[in-house]
This record gives C-alpha cells, structure tokens and sequence, in this order.
C-alpha cells in the first residue's frame, strides 16, 4: 500500500487513476482493497458553483491578453483538443495569478502542521502575522490539538467515502459552542472534529464544510500508512466541529463552530444526489421506426388515403422512408392527399 521508506521517503496510499484512495474497510476480515470516493470530491455535490465559473472566466480572459504566445497557440490549437486547451487555460489563470491564493494557502497551512506536530521550523517573513495569529487563536481557543491525529486518512464506509482530516481537538475545560441558535455544550476531555482552513473566505464554503467535517466525525479508525493497518480513533463528538480560520491573504486568525448536525443531514442529500448522477438508464434510443397505423407497415397507399391530417401524413413518410418504401408514387398520392385536405 506504499512505499518501503528505504529510501528515507514518507510512505503513500495508492491511488487508482482517479486519485481516489485504495483502502480496505476498517473491521473487514478479507481486508478486502478497494477505492473510496474523496471525501472532498462527495462534499461538493451541493455547491452551487456560478461563481466560481465566472471567475475561472475572469482569469482565463486576463491571463491571455498579454500573452501572444499563449494566443497563438490557442488559435493554432483545435477545439477537439481538450488537453492541450485545458493546459492553456490553466498557463492563462497561472499568468493572472488565480493560483496564488491556493499556493500561499497550502504553505501556510504546512506551518500550522508543523506548529502544531512541535516540529522545529522556519517561518517566512510574510507568514510571521499568520503563525502569530494562529498561535495566540490555539492559546484562547479552549482546545487542544493531538499531534498524532494531524492530517490522518480515514474512511466512512456507510457513505463509501476516504478523506484526510486536519485535526482532532481535545476539550480542555467544559465549554459551550453556539451555531445559527443551536448552543451546543462539550465536555472537559472530549474529542472534536477540527480544521484549519486558509481560504478568503468561508460564506461560499460552509455547506461543503459542515459535510466534509459531519462525514470525519462519523469515522471510527484511522490508517496506518508504515504498518498497512487501521488504528482506533478517539470517538469525536458529532454534533458541533471547530474551524480554524487563517486567511491567506490577511492572517486574520477567527475560531468558528460548525454544526455537524445539519451537516450530516446535507450528506445524506449528497449521497441521494450522486446516486441519481449514477443512473444511465433514463433515456434509451428508438431502434425501430413506430408503426402509430398498426402492424400492416406494406399498405402505404391506404394509409395516405385514410390520412387526417398533415402530421399523419409526415409519419407514413418518415416511417416508410427508413425501411426503403417510399416512392416516387408514393409521393405524389400523399401530394394528393393534402391538397384534399387542405386545398
């Protein structure tokens, strides 16, 4: 399942060429390997993505403009080619800098991992007021972090899905958590679901959110990657989960409280809705050419004389040219026949 880590390189989990996981199910005595639906990829099910779609537009159109190479290839490059148009359009939202949220996203959060696991670490000069936030936000936060939990793998299988979490959060003084007027009460000693996010913002995210942490909440072990085995998790309260909101852009540091209630209601309309996306037998061709005059399809003649209207008359032709009947008699009795309908 990954790597021998002779090498000194940290083990992986194969993935099929869908980048989903390769995984058995925790408690299954053949161990059974199979491949799990990105957490991630299930949570977006419900995301109305208009906007997004519009500003992928945006970058495309800005990051050509100056970029007469890029032009070029685009009008040297056919519309059939979708690999070679989708890298310009990526080269595109690179120029116009679409990617440099996400990549200033990662990197910081790569510190709070290592903040977080006590690691020894170096910050950037740009990062310093985001790490300074983060930790002062982790001091006031009543929460702790499990160094052993941070960025685990772990499967639901009631939902058929594989994700890697961000973090368990252990309660250190009993405390209350308020979400959309629901006050939800925690324990001294629990364990919560908690993720660091870096996005903007978090308005146009919190459905996708509230699933992704509700379905972590819902796991009961967690993989082992050096030894190829599941390991226990801490049961994690499912009601109320915690992110940690640092900003790329600002370093603004916020604690917010999601409810994992609504989540897991909002799960369930993901797993109903990629079930219909599933179904591939709800339109079916017509083979055969129906007959709305009965089985005798050779008595074209009596069928154009019998003929009420203009629409039958379309039929008997559409019908009687597919098989190879329709003559040049034929077409000048059904002529005839519509001029003694309509004149």
């Amino acid at each position: 399942m990954f790597a021998s880590g002779s090498d000194g390189k940290e083990p992986e989990i194969k993935r099929d060429s869908w980048g989903r996981y390769r995984l058995p199910t925790p408690g299954d005595p053949k161990e059974t390997v199979k491949s799990w639906t990105r957490v991630t990829t299930f949570a977006k099910a419900l995301d109305d993505t208009t906007n997004l779609t519009k500003w992928m537009g945006r970058m495309i159109v800005k990051g050509l403009v100056d970029d007469d190479a890029l032009i070029v290839q685009a009008q040297d490059t056919d519309i059939s080619n979708a690999d070679a148009l989708n890298r310009i359009a990526e080269k595109a939202k690179d120029n116009a800098g679409a990617n440099d949220a996400a990549a200033n996203g990662t990197a910081v959060h790569t510190l709070t991992e290592k903040e977080d696991r006590g690691e020894k670490y170096r910050v950037p000069a740009k990062w310093k007021k985001h790490i300074e936030g983060y930790k002062r936000l982790k001091e006031t936060s009543g929460l702790e972090f499990l160094p052993e939990f941070i960025e685990r793998v772990v499967v639901v299988p009631e939902l058929g899905v594989a994700g890697t979490f961000d973090r368990v959060c252990r309660v250190k003084e009993d405390m209350t958590a308020e979400v959309g007027g629901k006050v939800f009460k925690l324990k001294k000693g629990e364990h919560v679901v908690g993720d660091v996010k870096t996005n903007k913002r978090l308005d146009f995210a919190q459905l996708s959110i509230a699933v992704q942490l509700s379905t972590y909440s819902k796991a009961k072990a967690v993989w082992d990657l050096r030894n190829e085995r599941w390991e226990p998790l801490p049961e994690l309260n499912q009601q109320v989960g915690f992110i940690f909101h640092l900003p790329s852009d600002t370093g603004e540091a916020q604690l917010y409280a999601i409810d994992l209630e609504r989540g897991w209601e909002a799960a369930q309309v993901c797993k109903a809705v990629r079930k219909m996306r599933g179904h591939k037998d709800l339109v079916q061709v017509i083979t055969a050419p129906v007959n709305p005059f009965g089985d005798d399809e050779s008595n074209w003649e009596e069928m154009i004389d019998n003929a009420s209207s203009s629409r039958e008359l379309s039929l008997i032709w559409k019908q009687a040219n597919a098989i190879g009947e329709w003559t040049k008699e034929l077409e000048l009795r059904g002529k005839g026949r519509m001029k003694e309908l309509y004149g």
